[in-house]
C-alpha cells in the first residue's frame, strides 16, 4: 500500500448541515425528508439518520444527502425521486440511502443535471433512469428491479464503479442510449430469455479492469456503438457475444477505484493498469469533463485543485491511501481521484475516475 499525507483543499466556507430524523431525536432540524430537500438552502448537507422516509423531489439546486446505516427511502406503492435542473457549479450528491421494499421499487429519476452528480452506495429494488446528465458517477451500488430495466441513461456521460445491476424479468441490466459510459469493477446481468448484460445505442462503452457484462440469451452487449475493453474485462455470455452493430477493441483500460473519505479518516484507491506501465494518480475536486490533447478520455478533476499523489510503476494494482482532514468545509463537495498511464508501447490513457464525496 502507497500513502499520502493529503490535506484537501477546504478554502470554501462549510456548507449548512441539517438533520433529518423521523424519530426526532436531539437535534433533529427536520422529520420529513421532502420537506428538508425543498426547506434547505443551496448548497446544503442533509444528515438522514436510520428510519423510513418518503421520496423527495428537487429542483434546480445543490444538495448532499448523507444516510446513516438503516436510513431507507420507502413508499406504499411505487414512488420516485426526481432530480432535475441542477445548474452548472452546483453538486448533487446521495450516500449511503437505501431504497424501495420488497413490493414497492424506487426509481431515482435524474433530468438536464449540468453539474456532477454522485449516487454512491445506494441499494435495493431500485431503478435509475438518468437523462442529459453531463457527469453522472455511480459507485457501489446495487440497482435490482423487479418489474424493468434497472439502469437506463440517455444522453449521458456516466461512470459507473464497483456496482451490481441485474434484471430480474425479461429486459437488460443496462440501456445507454447516446452518450458515454465508463465501467469498472461492477457487473450486469440481462433478465432471460431475451436480455443483454448491456443494451447500447449509438453511444460508446468502455469496460476497465473487473467489470463484467452478461447476457441471458442473447448477446452480453447488444445494439450499435463502440466498446472498448479491457483485456481482463469480461463477456459472461455462453458464449460471450456482442451485436453485429457494435465495434469492439480490446485494450488496457486503467481504473481508479475509491473507497472511504469519513472526515478524519482516510480515503483510498485501488489504481489498476497494465503491468509495467508508469502511472500518476492525482486528488482533486470534481469539474466538469476536459479533453486533455493526446488522450481520448477526459479529464473529471479540476486541474486548480488536482493534487499529485505520486508516480508508480504498475504490477495491475497499486493501493494508495490519503488523509481526509476533519474539516466541515469538506461537506458539500465531491473529488475524485484519476489517474495517468504511459505504457512502454507509446500508448497514454486517463483512468477511469473515481469520484467520492466526504461525509
Amino acid at each position: 500500500m502507497r500513502t499520502a499525507a493529503l490535506v484537501l483543499a477546504a478554502a470554501a466556507l462549510p456548507a449548512q448541515v441539517f438533520i433529518v430524523d423521523v424519530n426526532n431525536g436531539p437535534g433533529t432540524n427536520f422529520v420529513s425528508l421532502p420537506v428538508a430537500v425543498a426547506a434547505v438552502p443551496d448548497g446544503a448537507v442533509l444528515r438522514v439518520r436510520p428510519g423510513s422516509y418518503q421520496p423527495f423531489t428537487l429542483v434546480g439546486k445543490g444538495l448532499v444527502v448523507l444516510g446513516d446505516p438503516g436510513a431507507n427511502i420507502v413508499a406504499a406503492t411505487a414512488a420516485t425521486c426526481a432530480v432535475s435542473g441542477l445548474p452548472a457549479g452546483r453538486v448533487f450528491a446521495m450516500r449511503g440511502m437505501t431504497g424501495g421494499g420488497s413490493s414497492t421499487p424506487l426509481r431515482l429519476d435524474l433530468q438536464s443535471c449540468q453539474g456532477p452528480v454522485l449516487i454512491d452506495g445506494m441499494m435495493g429494488n431500485c431503478q435509475i433512469v438518468a437523462s442529459q446528465c453531463d457527469q453522472l458517477a455511480l459507485s457501489g451500488c446495487d440497482f435490482e428491479d423487479f418489474a424493468a430495466t434497472p439502469a437506463r441513461f440517455v444522453g449521458c456521460d456516466t461512470v459507473v464503479t464497483g456496482s451490481f445491476f441485474a434484471a430480474t424479468v425479461q429486459a437488460h441490466a443496462i440501456e445507454v442510449v447516446g452518450g458515454r459510459m465508463q465501467i469498472g469493477n461492477s457487473t450486469a446481468f440481462g433478465g432471460g430469455p431475451s436480455g443483454s448484460g448491456l443494451a447500447m445505442t449509438n453511444a460508446d462503452l468502455r469496460m476497465a479492469f473487473h467489470s463484467a457484462l452478461t447476457g441471458s440469451g442473447a448477446y452480453d452487449i447488444s445494439g450499435t456503438g463502440t466498446v472498448r475493453r479491457d483485456p481482463y474485462a469480461s463477456l459472461g455470455g455462453s458464449p460471450p457475444s456482442v451485436a453485429p452493430g457494435v465495434l469492439m477493441t480490446v485494450a488496457a483500460q486503467p481504473l481508479a477505484l475509491a473507497y472511504g473519505g469519513a472526515l478524519g479518516g482516510n480515503a483510498s484507491c485501488n489504481f489498476f493498469g497494465p503491468s509495467g506501465a508508469v502511472g500518476g494518480m492525482f486528488l482533486g475536486e470534481i469539474a466538469a469533463p476536459v479533453v486533455l490533447p493526446g488522450f481520448v478520455d477526459r479529464v473529471w478533476i479540476d486541474p486548480t485543485t488536482a493534487i499529485p499523489i505520486g508516480v508508480y510503476v504498475m504490477g495491475g494494482l497499486v493501493t494508495i491511501q490519503a488523509t481526509v482532514p476533519n474539516n466541515l468545509a469538506l461537506l458539500g463537495r465531491v473529488f475524485g481521484w484519476q489517474g495517468v498511464v504511459f505504457e512502454p508501447t507509446g500508448v497514454n490513457s486517463l483512468s477511469v475516475p473515481g469520484p467520492f464525496t466526504p461525509w
